[in-house]
């Protein structure tokens, strides 16, 4: 799934437990301001904030970080794409997305 209302809807739903209102400009996943919002309110959690951190770094480096530099690994979490984040936080609240798997191998 691609960066997309229907993205942020689910994020809207399972990640911050709002209801769908069409006067709210919640876009996590393609403005800075709500997914900055949204890591707020996971990382307010610690349980929820470190299943995020586990869900981010599974999807940033599939493979481990084994013989990746400590820079390297902090430049690529400080360069996450939102989509990315979005679904880390679906991960951390146990919501997979149907998909998922296809959109990370092509991103």
């Amino acid at each position: 799934m691609r960066a997309s209302r229907d993205l942020d809807l689910i994020v809207i739903e399972k990640v911050m437990g709002w209801k769908y209102d069409p006067a709210r400009t919640f876009a996590p996943s393609s403005n800075l301001i709500s997914n900055w919002e949204m890591e707020e309110y996971i990382l307010s959690e610690e349980k929820l904030a470190r299943a995020y951190g586990e869900a981010l770094a599974a999807i940033l480096f599939p493979q481990g970080t084994d013989g990746v530099s400590p820079a390297e690994v902090a430049t690529t979490y400080a360069h996450a794409s939102l989509h990315f984040r979005c679904l880390a936080a679906l991960r951390a609240v146990g919501a997979p997305v149907e998909g998922e798997a296809q959109t990370l191998a092509s991103a």
